[in-house]
């Protein structure tokens, strides 16, 4: 599936609008733009938050397997998404030292520097 222009879009911004449809409580948008096509990404963390995102809302998805360093902020959310998918209770803690390792360098000056998304997008996921 492609958007609307019928291109793909980069992979690090279908996440983001993934993390934004989700921590609105809108799971079947999110559905909709996990299918979406991404644009090939060299960066491990996105494509691995892309396969999380795929499996935790019930679409095919293949966590790839990663060859560069994952930042240990980065780590963080991953592992409140693959302790999601194990069907563990998470804490959204992982969440919160993403977002505040990143807020200022990664999402400055974009709609996540001020906001944590990724903590109410987690607990969504959890209750799915």
């Amino acid at each position: 599936m492609h958007s609307e222009s019928g291109q793909p879009i980069a992979l690090a911004e279908k996440n983001e609008l993934v993390v934004l449809a989700l921590s609105l409580g809108h799971v079947e948008l999110a559905k909709q733009i996990v299918r979406i096509e991404g644009t090939p990404d060299e960066y491990p963390f996105t494509q691995v938050l892309d396969a999380l995102f795929a499996q935790l809302l019930g679409l095919p998805a293949q966590v790839p397997t990663v060859l560069r360093k994952i930042t240990a902020a980065e780590q963080y959310l991953i592992d409140d998404l693959e302790n999601i998918i194990g069907g563990k209770q998470i804490t959204l803690g992982g969440a919160d030292k993403f977002w505040s390792a990143t807020r200022k360098k990664r999402y400055a000056n974009t709609i996540h520097e001020h906001r944590n998304f990724f903590k109410p997008a987690l607990a969504v996921l959890q209750g799915i």
